[in-house]
Formats: C-alpha cells, sequence, structure tokens
C-alpha cells in the first residue's frame, strides 16, 4: 500500500491515499473514518503517523475533527479540488496528481495589439503584438476554470500554428520554444462571474470564481505571460505555495 522507495513520508502518502478515497465518494458527509488505530494497522504503520496524515487533512479543509466521535468529511469534499498555486504550477499535472483527469480546450486565438494594462503586465513597447488565448479547463469532464493568457508575441512566433491537438500550453511552450514559466506573482480575489463565464463553466450568475491575476517569467526574468484565471468557487480551494520568484526584466 505504501511505496518506500519514492521518497514522499509515509503519512504524507497516507493522507493523498485518504484525500483520493474521499474525492471519490467513498465516505458520505455522515460516515465517520476508520479510527487511528484501524488505519495503523491497515497501512502498518504507528499511530502517530496517522495522526499526521489526519492533521494534513484537516489543514487541507477535507475533513474535521469531533472531540469523542472521530474525524468526518466535509460536507461537499468530494467535489472540491485542493488546486496548488506555486512557481511552476502546470494545470495538467496538478489535476493528475490528484487522481482526477485533466482537460483543456482552447475557446478563443488570435494575435492582436494589447491593451494599455497588458502592456504594463508584459512590460512591452506600444507598438508590439500579443498572442491571446482563451483556455477552458476541466476536471473529470466538469468545467473547472477558464483562463485568459497573453503572450508577447515576439517571444512565441508562430503559436496560433502549434494549438491543434491542444492539451497543455506550458507543454506546448516547453516542446517549441524551451520555455518553462516561472510564477513571479499572483493577486487572488472572491468576484461573481461575467455572464459569458458562468455560461462557459456551467454555474449561476449568483455562485462567485476565485480569480486569479498572475504574472510569469522565463527562466532568465523576462515576462512571458499575463493570466486572469476564473477557478469556479464551489469547485476549488487554491492553496499557495510561491517560491521565491525572479527580477523582471525588460
Amino acid at each position: 500500500m505504501l511505496d518506500k522507495a519514492n521518497g514522499i513520508p509515509y503519512y504524507r502518502q497516507i493522507a493523498q491515499d485518504l484525500a483520493r478515497q474521499i474525492r471519490q465518494g467513498a465516505f458520505s458527509a455522515q460516515e465517520r473514518l476508520p479510527s487511528e488505530s484501524d488505519l495503523s494497522t491497515y497501512y502498518g504503520v504507528n499511530r502517530h503517523t496517522v495522526r499526521q496524515a489526519i492533521a494534513e487533512l484537516i489543514n487541507a479543509g477535507l475533513v474535521y475533527r469531533l472531540k469523542g466521535k472521530g474525524t468526518y468529511p466535509v460536507r461537499g469534499a468530494e467535489r472540491q479540488i485542493q488546486y496548488k498555486v506555486s512557481s511552476r504550477t502546470c494545470f495538467t499535472r496538478n489535476i493528475m496528481e490528484l487522481g482526477h483527469s485533466p482537460a483543456a480546450r482552447i475557446l478563443k486565438a488570435v494575435e492582436m495589439p494589447p491593451s494599455p494594462d497588458v502592456v504594463t503586465e508584459l512590460n512591452l513597447d506600444q507598438n508590439q503584438r500579443v498572442v491571446v488565448l482563451e483556455i477552458l479547463r476541466s476536471v473529470d469532464n466538469e468545467p473547472f476554470s477558464v483562463a485568459t493568457s497573453y503572450l508577447p508575441s515576439h517571444l512565441v512566433p508562430g503559436l496560433l500554428n502549434f494549438l491543434e491537438g491542444f492539451t497543455s500550453l506550458y507543454h506546448l511552450l516547453e516542446k517549441h520554444y524551451h520555455l518553462r514559466p516561472i510564477r513571479a506573482r499572483s493577486a487572488l480575489r472572491a468576484v461573481l462571474p461575467t455572464a459569458d463565464d458562468a455560461a462557459i463553466l456551467e454555474i449561476s450568475p449568483n455562485v462567485p470564481v476565485l480569480q486569479v491575476k498572475s504574472t510569469m517569467l522565463t527562466e532568465g526574468g523576462v515576462v512571458i505571460e499575463y493570466c486572469v484565471s476564473r477557478f469556479r468557487g464551489d469547485r476549488s480551494c487554491l492553496q499557495v505555495d510561491f517560491s521565491r520568484g525572479q527580477e523582471v526584466r525588460k
């Protein structure tokens, strides 16, 4: 059950396995998780290790503990995605590591002059152009987020020619341009969706989305992408873990 060779601590492997079971609906909201003793026996570890695993699940918002009664899944946790936002976040890899099936579809792909805001975010000259991609990302065949990415055209020449069979923007950037974007900064806030976003994400206009505005750099410190993502508020819990970014260079 536990992999002794992969270098991941046992408590984290246990937490990941229990999280997968919770998300797949193995436990109802009223059903108590197995006791520490039972989990210790099942995974072949001591109870201290199990307690560490349960603490991880509590911190992730997947379970809660009732004194004298046990540990229970948080209502709706089977649908919530604990999406990690880090300096090297890749949607496809992130979702697969959580045990879900990711998918991505291009809704819009154009090259155009940038707005003044985008010029500022990308450190562009006024006469430079940008590639704009609007991408719908799904988890387990259900809409999860929609993102609008702006990339300097001179850094990704011919990008619009590589979109057939699209699965991952960062895979394309690495494959065709040897670029591996690094997140420099992000700003997060809860907002109500636009009518278009509500329709794309298949949610009510009254359901908030988590808006994340991010600036991404090349490994040399040049701005490669400005992205505005909108995550479904009813399905996402964003866990932010940034490494220290590089300095932005023009």
